[in-house]
């Protein structure tokens, strides 16, 4: 047990590159920005429709462009290109976000009121979407392709440390301190390292898979 976790561990330490990459600047200035962000920017900038949540969706629509453009593994990333669509649509909370309540500040209508023939319209097209994307990625065998990234393929050592300080501290945020910049800042920083990751695994050789 103790040597196949030793080995697993250097298998992950000698595939860690740490090279900062053109895409990786990006995610090192939204790390840098988050505490500032947090401290001095006004909480409204945080709320829906706002500056912060607003900058996620052109980022994920950047991803989404990144992934679909890829002209390497083009059946997987354009599996990305779909989580990144999925990701957008949550964002946006499926369209409600298009639908403020004029009289009241980051609240918007319910399906009942925007739909009020077929609430359920929005929330069935998202799931069929989302399964969509479960059969592509399983009619494509895009499973042996995560597999081989996770086994064999390079890591881009401070874009995923990037993504998972977005994750753990977003999510520390959201359940614990219930702060609402601090949540969407490090959200950010998790679309923002997300987007450098697929680009980095799309365009740099040394993180292509070696495919038999």
């Amino acid at each position: 047990m103790i040597s196949t976790i030793k080995q697993a561990t250097q298998n992950i330490l000698s595939r860690l590159n740490w090279k900062v990459y053109h895409s990786t600047i990006f995610s090192i200035i939204t790390f840098l920005s988050v505490i500032p962000c947090t401290i001095f920017l006004p909480e409204r900038f945080a709320w829906e429709n706002s500056w912060i949540e607003n900058s996620q969706l052109v980022i994920l629509a950047i991803t989404f462009y990144i992934a679909i453009k890829s002209n390497y593994n083009k059946k997987f990333f354009n599996w990305i290109a779909m989580i990144a669509v999925i990701l957008f649509l949550r964002e946006i909370s499926y369209g409600r976000a298009l639908f403020p309540k004029e009289e009241f500040v980051n609240v918007f209508k319910s399906w009942d009121e925007i739909l009020p023939m077929c609430p359920w319209l929005s929330i069935t097209l998202y799931i069929s979407f989302m399964v969509y994307s479960l059969f592509y990625f399983f009619k494509n065998r895009l499973c042996y392709d995560v597999i081989g990234y996770v086994k064999s393929a390079k890591i881009a050592g401070w874009d995923f440390s990037f993504l998972f300080i977005g994750i753990i501290v977003g999510t520390i945020s959201e359940s614990y301190l219930h702060n609402e910049p601090l949540e969407e800042m490090t959200e950010t920083l998790f679309y923002v390292a997300f987007m450098s990751i697929i680009w980095i695994y799309s365009n740099v050789p040394i993180f292509h898979l070696n495919k038999k």
